[in-house]
């Protein structure tokens, strides 16, 4: 194994390490979308360096990175979607409670126009 080698999957080790604790640790689905993608990342950058470690086989890890590359993208941009669409409808939901009516205070309804007022503002004849 060369030294690049070797680098690169320490280097791998301690991304795959953080957006582990990153997935785990965080509570809000944003957060955890970027553990997830440093996750993916350090998956990739694994897949790079065992390309690199065996030279005859550097096309495989470019591949597999590619295809890693590509879910990650994939599972973010849905992740993020679905982040999206449920915080719309939490704040629609509030926006529907606070435009709710009150209820009508119980007791008899008073009228709003007197019955002897005319459109004139004159009372009644006399």
């Amino acid at each position: 194994m060369t030294a690049a080698a070797a680098v690169a999957l320490g280097l791998a080790a301690g991304l795959v390490a953080v957006g582990g604790y990153g997935v785990i640790a965080r509570r809000d689905a944003l957060g955890q979308l970027v553990g997830i993608a440093i996750l993916f990342s350090g998956v990739m950058l694994g897949a790079s360096g065992f390309g690199l470690a065996d030279p005859g086989r550097a096309a495989t890890g470019a591949v597999l990175a590619l295809v890693v590359l590509v879910c990650a993208t994939a599972v973010v941009g849905a992740g993020a979607a679905l982040a999206v669409v449920a915080r719309r409808r939490a704040l629609e939901s509030l926006a529907q409670a606070d435009l709710a009516l009150p209820d009508p205070p119980p007791g008899p309804r008073a009228e709003a126009v007197p019955a002897a007022a005319t459109v004139d503002g004159g009372g009644p004849a006399a």
